[in-house]
């Protein structure tokens, strides 16, 4: 187990190592990848317009959270119940984001019109700096359209550029002076200067447009944020925007609006219960009026005296009566009042008065309750229509609220009448008792009974309409400003350090993981670890790929091209050859010294014929006689580089020579101690060739004579032949190419070593990049 953990461990280590040295390899293309990453995000940042966020806050004062001086200031209204509707401070949040709030604001500051100038790559918005205002006569408010003007002089300008929908343009100029009513393509318009025109904006293009009131209002509200707090009543107000000063303006205006709107919406219940006490008190002064008269002409036709002493104890118990009569006729008349309100229909959209004076909490909750609902219809229709289903359902409800009070009123009303009937039914017994009272004095009783009920009446509706105007005089809202409009002057965006660090990051990782990937979906051998760490064959070395014009390991067809190797050579070639010869000579003993190496290879092109040459000649530099025999009897690749009208190997093994000496050309590679044997013709059938006893015969008879015998054959896994001459040789040199040999096949060949298909099985690698 741990060596296993080890050998996993040092695998990754060198996938590491070999993944850092392809960086480093390939470090130009990460510093040119970062160079070009880091301009890209500063020209962003440069041509992108700065946003900044603006904050402000307010508190709202929830009716469960007064503090003690709001509710002693209203203490002086608690019979009256005016503000009946409870503050939300979620309902609060919502009205902050309304449509309607944010187009008043709009309308307020003239945001439906922007002023920018160009400024390097970007556009600057002028905002409240402009030098000029134009006013669009003809436009509507859904219009969308934009024009430049350049001012010229300080009297003369120049208008371009007319877009209408930022789609449709017309290719016209306008000279116009200053102040002028200007006809356009887009109507009428009028260029007015501001206290910023002057020379610095002369023959400066400034842009104009005029945008959807409705855009812009969705716009703002979808950027606007507005954040509760979770420990306090704090609304925050978060708004993003290119100009600070604009952004500022927008929220204190936004503040300035709600509170307006807030007022109004208080004093309309004000206003609706003073128009019903004004009503009732110009009803009562006409009855009051009325009674009056009819004591005095009561009075003078009948000549009423005073009531005798003898009275004095039956009125008393009488006026018990009379009290509790006044009481309950008090009660009776208001019950009245409310029903005949109720039943108006000029009254149907309008508040009921509250805390009238009827000593009934449930109908004061019914009204209370009613009232509320009234407002939050009165609210939704402003936001909305009468037609929304939110207004249809409200409505219904306050119809059947609506009913609900009347019959609670029509029980009230029989309810005092009742009890009225009963008393009178008591106080008719007292007043029998009284049998010497006049007769005419009983109705001036009567008649002064109804006098005050109609004057203690009077005065109260007068105390109601008091505390009712004062109510409106000191009608506040229910929020106070924290904070108001402002923040960091830093921009929030673009952000350019964060911009600049994934520049960074992504110019220089980008390359890194392209090349990683590369390397892992990759089929080709690498590098000489894409051997030595899948396979357990003897890696012999790795000959560097020669950089030569004429690529020499790519097989051209001129032999000082392929000879790479010599005497006083010390290239890197020739070296790596160098040390491939002496790993072959560790690799056996004197005893069994190969004498017979073949070389052959998965691919055509993977270089063998150029290996065997110079290996050959490597052999010979050690004056070791060498044969070099060309065994690829489909190409003879080696054979075409020596012009030679000799016979070769096919014409012996195919008995048609019988003298070996006919066939082996002495030193033809100009190097001595290195002969070769060609091809010859091109046979049709060299696997029954190679497979004839000749061949076993004649490796026997050059082994008498040479030292080494080197056989290129063909490819491995393409033909039979280099299985059927791995049984007369004595090493096989497996030749792999960089870059072209499929590293997916590694595990075949690691098969083919453990199964002992080719003798004493050895690996080299042709046309290494990291030598």
């Amino acid at each position: 187990m741990s060596n296993t953990n080890n050998e996993k461990i040092e695998n990754n280590e060198i996938i590491i190592t070999d993944y850092l040295k392809l960086i480093i390899k390939n470090w130009y293309w990460i510093i040119l990848s970062t160079i070009v990453c880091c301009t890209v995000a500063g020209v962003y940042i440069i041509i992108t317009s700065k946003t900044y966020e603006r904050t402000a806050q307010i508190m709202i004062k929830e009716d469960s959270k007064q503090g003690i001086s709001e509710l002693d200031e209203m203490s002086i209204l608690k019979e009256i119940n005016f503000f009946s509707s409870k503050t939300n401070i979620n309902n609060e949040v919502e009205i902050l984001r309304s449509n309607k709030i944010m187009k008043e604001v709009i309308e307020r500051l003239h945001l439906e019109k922007s002023y920018k100038i160009r400024s390097g790559l970007k556009y600057k918005e002028l905002y409240s700096k402009s030098p000029i205002e134009v006013t669009f006569l003809d436009a509507e408010e859904g219009e969308t359209f934009s024009l430049i003007v350049t001012p010229l002089s300080e009297k003369e300008i120049e208008l371009t550029s007319f877009k209408v929908e930022f789609a449709r343009s017309f290719d016209k100029s306008i000279k116009a002076n200053i102040l002028d009513t200007i006809t356009t393509p887009l109507g009428r318009l009028i260029v007015s200067p501001t206290l910023y025109y002057n020379n610095d904006f002369k023959e400066k293009p400034i842009h104009v447009s005029k945008l959807n009131a409705k855009d812009i209002t969705e716009y703002l509200c979808k950027n606007l944020k507005v954040t509760k707090s979770k420990e306090n009543t704090v609304i925050k107000l978060s708004l993003y925007d290119n100009s600070i000063q604009r952004a500022d303006d927008i929220l204190n205006t936004l503040i300035s609006v709600y509170n307006e709107d807030n007022i109004t919406y208080k004093n309309q219940v004000v206003t609706s219960t003073s128009n019903f006490i004004n009503e009732r008190i110009g009803i009562i002064e006409e009855e009051l009026g009325l009674v009056d008269k009819d004591i005095s002409q009561y009075k003078s036709s009948n000549m009423v005296a005073d009531i005798k002493a003898s009275t004095n104890l039956f009125i008393t118990e009488s006026s018990v009566y009379n009290k509790q009569v006044f009481e309950l006729q008090n009660q009776l008349s208001i019950s009245k009042f409310i029903k005949e309100y109720l039943t108006n229909p000029a009254n149907n959209n309008n508040l009921i008065p509250s805390n009238s004076g009827v000593n009934d909490i449930a109908l004061e909750k019914q009204i209370s309750e009613y009232n509320s609902y009234m407002l939050k219809r009165a609210r939704l229709i402003e936001n909305g229509s009468e037609k929304s289903p939110a207004v249809i359902e409200l409505t219904n409800a306050l119809i059947a609220m609506k009913q609900s009070i009347i019959r609670s009123v029509d029980n009230l009303i029989v309810l005092f009448e009742l009890q009225i009937a009963g008393i009178k039914n008591r106080e008719i017994q007292t007043n029998q008792k009284i049998a010497g009272v006049p007769e005419k004095e009983m109705d001036i009783i009567s008649i002064e009974r109804r006098l005050k009920i109609q004057e203690n009446l009077y005065l109260y509706l007068l105390q109601k309409r008091e505390e009712n105007e004062l109510a409106g005089a000191i009608t506040t809202s229910n929020f106070r400003i924290v904070n108001v409009a402002g923040g960091d002057s830093t921009p929030v965006e673009p952000k350019a350090s964060l911009i600049m660090l994934f520049a960074f990051l992504i110019g220089f990782f980008a390359p890194c993981t392209f090349f990683f990937f590369k390397r892992s979906f990759e089929t080709t051998i690498k590098d000489s670890k894409d051997i030595t760490n899948n396979l357990t064959i003897p890696f012999i070395g790795s000959i560097p790929q020669v950089n030569q014009k004429t690529n020499i390991q790519n097989e051209t067809k001129k032999i000082n091209n392929y000879i790479i190797i010599g005497e006083n050579k010390q290239d890197a070639v020739s070296e790596a050859l160098r040390i491939a010869r002496t790993n072959i000579s560790f690799m056996t003993t004197k005893e069994d010294a190969a004498k017979t190496i073949m070389l052959t290879s998965f691919n055509e092109n993977a270089g063998k014929s150029f290996v065997a040459l110079n290996l050959a000649i490597s052999f010979a530099l050690t004056k070791k006689r060498t044969i070099l025999i060309d065994l690829d009897l489909r190409k003879a690749t080696l054979s075409s580089l020596v012009n030679s009208s000799k016979a070769g190997l096919s014409n012996y093994l195919d008995n048609k020579i019988s003298s070996l000496e006919e066939i082996i050309i002495k030193e033809p590679f100009q190097q001595t101690n290195l002969d070769f044997i060609p091809v010859g013709k091109i046979p049709s059938n060299p696997v029954e060739l190679l497979l004839n006893d000749e061949f076993k015969k004649l490796i026997s008879e050059l082994c008498k004579i040479y030292d080494h015998i080197i056989l290129d054959t063909t490819a491995f896994d393409v033909v039979a032949d280099a299985s059927i001459i791995d049984k007369v040789s004595d090493m096989t040199i497996f030749v792999l190419r960089e870059d072209l040999s499929d590293r997916r096949k590694l595990p075949e060949l690691e098969n083919v070593y453990k199964n002992d298909k080719l003798n004493n099985m050895t690996i080299l690698l042709n046309g290494s990049h990291s030598g």
